[in-house]
């Protein structure tokens, strides 16, 4: 049970660049041991890290290290739709320092 990440360019919606948000990296999730498991949502978390790629990279690096996400469990939502919930061990604020603390 382990989610895999991307890094891609993140180019902000019309309403998200009127907000003030500005064109940067991002770290898409998808969670691949599910796939067996036919899950209605296999996508994962996402972050934008701006122009930091560098950072993103090391995110990357970590989820795919298995270090990132703990305690993977499916889970439904009130809908009846499969999903995986799992603890995230890094935080926005301070990733820079979590993604260290964890050896990346």
């Amino acid at each position: 049970m382990q989610a895999h990440a991307t890094v891609t360019r993140y180019t902000p919606r019309p309403d998200e660049a009127a907000a003030g948000m500005k064109p940067g990296w991002q770290v898409e999730t998808r969670w691949t041991a599910y796939s067996l498991l036919n899950l209605d949502r296999p996508q994962g978390v996402g972050f934008v890290l701006g122009q930091k790629r560098d950072l993103a990279e090391r995110l990357a690096r970590a989820i795919n290290a298995g270090v990132v996400f703990t305690r993977p469990e499916i889970k439904r939502d009130v809908n009846q739709k499969s999903y995986v919930s799992s603890e995230i061990k890094v935080r926005g604020r301070c990733l820079n320092a979590d993604l260290k603390r964890l050896g990346f």
